[in-house]
């Protein structure tokens, strides 16, 4: 059994997420390896009846049914789907009022009896608006691409046009991931024709990073499992659209992991999945880090034990 160094012992982990996610699965195998019950809480499907009293002593009663095993519990908070009203519900406003009730029943049981919550839900929203992680990024030390958020075509003509004075090309990217489809980084050359698009909301513009090492850091708990993405298609400006790429373990200079370390604590997370581009001339650009990254790709190619790792730091208060 995993030996705990804390004052106060979690008796169980807590996963919320989607029933069926793979990322969820394989950390609750490895909680129970440890010794500990682990269970997968999936709003969806598991809230339909929740029943908890208030007036038992000094603390909220373990629910007479629900998710949650008991009142000790250690939360991995793991791309959450919210609660939603049963289908015969057809009246929009019945609808959200309805998913919002349960969402506050037992989002708020659940942060009244957990023992910690990795990652902090506040923690981890704040963490995903992009305008704040690169803000915070070079606070630390890191090195982010020249950036201008707007829907202003002037401004962004501006922009594009600097870069490509100085031979530089620019991306285009979203402020918020799109629904069911991988927000890709694009190469923008102008804003012909797409002026009236760019007015109805802001985007993010970077000058571009051509292509030199792409690294894929996960981290726990200050431990970084590193890998460089390796992939054919060199003309790429994003390599999540190369389905073909492969990757390698690789060290990380100790200056960018100092500066991963103190972007991790500026943002409050304790785990996250950091994308990093080392140019020609050797600098690190930071560009994204994503809370609930995937990372199972690189335990099944790279053997590196990072469900383990999720796994302790769970039963880790701190």
């Amino acid at each position: 059994m995993f030996t705990y160094s804390g004052q106060v012992e979690p008796k169980s982990v807590t996963i919320v997420a989607p029933s069926g996610d793979l990322h969820a699965n394989a950390v609750k195998r490895e909680v129970e390896l440890l010794g500990y019950p682990c269970t997968i809480a999936d709003p969806r499907e598991t809230l339909q009846s929740l029943a908890y009293g208030l007036d038992s002593g000094d603390e909220l009663s373990v629910p007479a049914a629900g998710p949650v095993a008991d009142t000790a519990t250690s939360v991995w908070w793991r791309r959450p789907v919210k609660a939603i009203a049963a289908d015969h519900i057809s009246n929009r406003e019945f609808r959200r009022f309805i998913g919002a009730e349960w969402d506050a029943a037992f989002y708020g049981y659940l942060r009244s009896v957990a023992l910690q919550i990795v990652n902090d839900p506040a923690a981890e929203h704040k963490a995903g608006l992009k305008v704040v992680q690169l803000a915070t990024a070079r606070r630390v030390g890191l090195t982010i691409p020249r950036t201008l958020v707007t829907n202003d075509p002037v401004r962004a003509g501006e922009f594009i046009e600097t870069g490509r004075r100085k031979g530089r090309r620019t991306v285009v990217k979203p402020l918020t991931p799109p629904a069911n489809q991988l927000g890709e980084t694009r190469v923008v050359e102008g804003l012909e024709g797409r002026q009236d698009a760019l007015r109805q909301a802001p985007v993010i513009l970077q000058e571009c990073i051509e292509r030199g090492t792409d690294l894929r850091i996960t981290v726990v708990d200050g431990e970084m499992f590193a890998a460089t993405v390796d992939s054919e298609r060199d003309a790429l400006v994003d390599w999540r659209a190369d389905e073909n790429v492969s990757y390698t373990r690789t060290n990380l200079d100790p200056r960018l992991e100092d500066r991963l370390a103190g972007l991790m604590d500026a943002l409050g997370l304790r785990t996250g999945s950091i994308d990093v581009r080392v140019s020609a001339d050797g600098t690190p650009f930071f560009f994204e880090v994503n809370p609930s990254g995937q990372f199972l790709f690189l335990e099944l190619e790279l053997d590196y034990p990072i469900a383990g790792a999720l796994a302790r730091a769970l039963l880790t208060l701190r």
